[in-house]
């Protein structure tokens, strides 16, 4: 006899990870695996973030200081507020999942782009809340159709600047406007996971609006920071918002190498230097490449590209996976002719390019056949 669960997780499906490198590897039968679709820094993780954690090992059999003071001290320093307008996280995923536990009450509306992120729709589903899509216009934003969305049941309004899958990013008058508009009961929560690449002189950093407005920041350190196998993130907002969500939160949460790897790259300027270089000039690479191949493709602020191919993603999945490249079908997004790669080393975007050539001219000769 099984027991049934909770009515609102019915229509709710285990998360299928994607797969390792080893068993890419082993799938293929190949060992020059370029990992391009978790949007992960091509560049390894930062020598002090290495060493930090070496220096921590013995002490690996004590629980956490389950604060993380230390680490919240350092970013209060870095962003010029305190200690106390922080709560760290098992990645941004957990503190995405804490604020729904935390302000989402059965029937409550969440508006949610489209398409974005799929992490802030399963916290929601499973509080019971109501998602409520905004969709995106030609994958830019246009924050009419987000306000046009907020009725008196919105609690949550979630803004993934710049957006994943697609790279776009809300310019600094149009977020003013758009915050000077919206209701008090509504909470922005403004996920800046990839704005650590955004390079537009209008991006706005949205700590410089916790003062003014019902906001979070989220964080991560699994993107240029390196961390991403570690699992740490963090949320900044008033500490009304964070008192609240530490209500929720589980002792020790974060494990201590991360918190502490964390501390350490946080200091790497030279690692992080050349993360953002990296992508700089990948990106300007892809851009010229992709137009030269005559693709439309949609510009960036973040370490990816979202690229039409004018085919089935799940079939260019697959063929660029035998070639030994994993590559984001846009399938998983309701886009199934398009794709999102992770850019890389110079040397790796020319492989990309040159394999996706080689893949889509196979299928303009079978469709003249």
């Amino acid at each position: 006899m099984s027991i049934e669960p909770r009515k609102a997780l019915a229509k709710l499906k285990p998360y299928l990870p994607g797969k390792s490198k080893k068993e890419i590897e082993e799938q293929t039968g190949r060992s020059d695996i370029l990992r391009a679709s978790f949007n992960e820094t091509p560049l390894g993780p930062s020598p002090r973030a290495l060493r930090a954690i070496r220096e921590f090992l013995p002490d690996i059999h004590l629980y956490p200081e389950g604060s993380y003071k230390s680490l919240r001290a350092k970013l209060a320093k870095l962003w010029g507020r305190e200690a106390e307008n922080f709560i760290i996280g098992d990645g941004t995923d957990e503190v995405i999942t804490l604020l729904a536990q935390t302000f989402v009450n059965p029937g409550d509306e969440v508006i949610i782009g489209e398409p974005t992120f799929g992490a802030y729709r399963l916290g929601v589903a499973i509080q019971g809340g109501v998602i409520v899509p905004a969709p995106l216009l030609k994958f830019q934003y246009d924050l009419e159709v987000f306000l046009n969305a907020v009725s008196g049941r919105t609690r949550l309004l979630y803004l993934c600047n710049p957006n994943n899958p697609t790279g776009a990013y809300i310019d600094k008058k149009s977020l003013e406007a758009f915050l000077n508009r919206l209701p008090g009961h509504v909470l922005v929560v403004l996920d800046e996971a990839y704005a650590d690449y955004a390079e537009a002189e209008d991006f706005p950093p949205g700590n410089d609006y916790l003062d003014r407005y019902n906001i979070i920041v989220l964080r991560t350190f699994s993107k240029m920071y390196g961390l991403a196998g570690l699992r740490i993130g963090y949320g900044l907002a008033n500490r009304g918002i964070i008192y609240n969500l530490n209500r929720v939160r589980e002792p020790f949460n974060v494990n201590q190498l991360a918190a502490v790897a964390a501390e350490a790259v946080l200091d790497d300027s030279e690692y992080l230097e050349l993360s953002r270089q990296t992508n700089r000039q990948g990106k300007t690479y892809l851009y010229r490449r992709l137009t030269e191949m005559g693709l439309n493709f949609s510009a960036t602020e973040a370490n990816f590209i979202w690229l039409e191919i004018g085919a089935d993603s799940k079939q260019l999945v697959a063929d660029m996976l035998a070639e030994g490249i994993t590559v984001r079908g846009g399938y998983a997004f309701n886009n199934p002719e398009w794709i999102r790669y992770t850019i890389s080393r110079q040397e790796e975007n020319e492989r990309f390019v040159r394999t996706l050539e080689i893949v889509l001219s196979r299928y303009k000769a079978a469709s003249r056949t």
